[in-house]
């Protein structure tokens, strides 16, 4: 998924537009385009450099994909994961002390690699 994240990033696509993007086209979710327009206008941390649209996007993709406890948790282990490397969840901090296509790999590997083990233990569940 990070590749595909980083594409859409070069191809000129906002930060939380990248992950709804990639998203979609690995786990094949047919996203309503309307996602993708809402995602554009939280970018630049909402306009006002508040929290990484990455990370406000990559939450939402876990809500659509899963129920509502799985996703909570998810998001709790993301945000963990994503804190441990930079610290920070507010984008004009971290866009000052990093480049935004890493930010966007790193954040989609890590929702990446939750979704597929959390895909996995409920396929393993139903065996």
């Amino acid at each position: 998924m990070k590749r595909l994240a980083y594409k859409y990033y070069c191809e000129g696509y906002g930060c939380g537009q990248c992950i709804i993007k990639a998203a979609d086209e690995k786990y094949g979710l047919n996203l309503n385009s309307d996602l993708l327009r809402a995602a554009g206008a939280l970018g630049n941390g909402c306009g006002y450099g508040g929290i990484c649209t990455a990370l406000t996007s990559a939450i939402m993709i876990f809500g659509i994909m899963f129920d509502e406890i799985t996703a909570k948790s998810l998001r709790i282990t993301f945000l963990e994961d994503f804190n441990g490397k930079y610290n920070n969840f507010n984008c004009c901090s971290l866009s000052a002390k990093f480049d935004c296509g890493d930010i966007i790999e790193y954040a989609a590997d890590i929702a990446d690699r939750l979704i597929a083990a959390e895909l996995e233990k409920n396929h393993s569940s139903r065996l």
